[in-house]
């Protein structure tokens, strides 16, 4: 009989998780603050949100945090990743050059990224790629190589899948060249639009800090963050990240509070450890922001809302326990 008691009391915690889970996990709660966080992995409407709020409230600065890229470029929107040789030429020796792309992409629907292949703005390969990197081949006939520039024609997202391009490495007649160096430009949309920015940052910090200072942040109101961890507990690493320059920032002294911006229901879980890597004695706030990458009210709906939930909410408890 007292083994039955418990189904009952099983059944009430159970019903109180899921009507409260979403809005624990997700709820905001800002303060009064000079400095604004954000986490660097935000997509850039979240990032449009960030600025807006930056912009509507006393801010002194706005900082990004967020772990190193690695090598290969991942294209999440439709647009050019484009090589310039300007400065240098490529020459051919007898008129034509070996090329190899390697890529690979990730699915929509069972539909891969596209990639396209332009050589002195003349169209030379396309083909559609698969999951696995794999080494595209061909050759192209010109005595001189001025640019050369990959096009990813088809983006596309649902709740559960996001089309990317990801490109590691191109080679032409032997000679490797890397899409994060100094002669790379990532285009977006439109060729020639007013949304082209360098492919050569090494961190999410500085890919954000880059992308805020395109869309009208003064470069003196923005700092970014980095850490060194690239896959082990980043949150927690780039909040430490941040408690560490925090704690050399001379004009600490004189701040009223800290706010950090983050997604749906990772957003409790950034709260406490910036709080828990914040040694000052300053107020820390949360603002989360919704997005089709996150869960929304209805997560219960969806097997894989459901599931993030849950990974958040054990990570929660974790991180409340053990960090």
């Amino acid at each position: 009989m007292k083994k039955l008691l418990w189904i009952p009391l099983i059944i009430i915690l159970l019903v109180f998780y899921f009507l409260n889970i979403y809005n624990f996990l997700s709820d905001s709660h800002p303060v009064k603050a000079d400095v604004l966080v954000v986490e660097g992995w935000l997509p850039p409407e979240s990032l449009d949100k960030a600025i807006e709020e930056f912009n509507s409230s006393n801010y002194k600065l706005i900082a990004t945090t967020g772990v190193p890229l690695s090598p290969e470029f991942r294209m999440p929107f439709s647009g050019y990743l484009i090589f310039n040789f300007q400065k240098a030429l490529l020459i051919a020796n007898q008129g034509k050059f070996s090329i190899d792309v390697n890529a690979m992409g990730t699915p929509v629907d069972g539909k891969f990224a596209e990639m396209k292949f332009y050589v002195n703005d003349s169209l030379a390969f396309e083909t559609e790629t698969t999951e696995d990197l794999k080494t595209y081949s061909f050759e192209f006939a010109t005595d001189t190589i001025y640019n050369v520039a990959i096009w990813f024609p088809n983006d596309g997202k649902t709740n559960e899948e996001d089309r990317d391009l990801i490109v590691n490495d191109i080679a032409i007649n032997g000679n490797k060249y890397l899409p994060r160096s100094e002669n790379v430009i990532y285009d977006r949309g439109k060729r020639g639009g007013d949304d082209i920015y360098s492919a050569n940052f090494a961190t999410v910090a500085d890919e954000a800090a880059l992308i805020l200072q395109k869309k009208g942040i003064p470069s003196d109101k923005i700092v970014a963050i980095p850490t060194d961890e690239m896959d082990i507990n980043r949150t927690s690493n780039s909040a430490l990240a941040f408690g560490n320059w925090l704690s050399s920032y001379a004009g600490k002294a004189s701040l009223s509070g800290i706010n950090v911006i983050s997604l749906g229901t990772h957003s409790r879980r950034s709260w406490v450890l910036f709080e828990k890597n914040i040694e000052e004695n300053i107020p820390v706030g949360i603002i989360s922001l919704k997005s089709p990458f996150t869960p929304d009210e209805n997560w219960w709906k969806s097997p894989n809302e459901a599931k993030r939930v849950l990974i958040e909410s054990v990570k929660y408890v974790y991180t409340k326990v053990f960090l």
